[in-house]
């Protein structure tokens, strides 16, 4: 069926604008996030930036810590 061949070039092409995508983020985390959110699997992004699965799934825990964003102290200090 002609679905079906088109779709390895399809499947191509999907990685290479998902690369696109990431090319220029600093961090596996942030990497990672904007992949989730196109739905791909952890095999997928893994093969897509380079590493191994337990990085992906160690960059998503990674991201989901809290970070503190340094507004706390600023308030502090005005309120001091």
């Amino acid at each position: 069926m002609p679905n079906e061949e088109l779709a390895p070039d399809r499947d191509r092409v999907t990685l290479i604008l998902a690369y696109l995508c990431i090319k220029d983020l600093d961090s596996l985390p942030e990497q990672v996030a904007v992949l989730d959110r196109f739905g791909f699997a952890s095999a997928q992004i893994a093969a897509i930036c380079g590493v191994a699965e337990g990085s992906v799934r160690n960059a998503r825990v990674q991201s989901k810590k809290v970070k503190p964003t340094g507004r706390r102290k600023a308030s502090r200090l005005k309120e001091d």
